[in-house]
């Protein structure tokens, strides 16, 4: 069961790192549109 552990927490980064991935594009689009508003 030290696999299963394993890969759990494998598969815990890639979903951490995926979702940071997101966030840090939906901030850059958010903060593109806020520049083209501006501007």
């Amino acid at each position: 069961m030290v696999d299963a552990d394993r890969e759990k927490q494998q598969r815990r980064k890639r979903n951490v790192a995926l979702g940071l991935a997101l966030a840090g594009f939906i901030v850059l689009l958010y903060v593109v549109s806020i520049v083209k508003l501006g501007g």
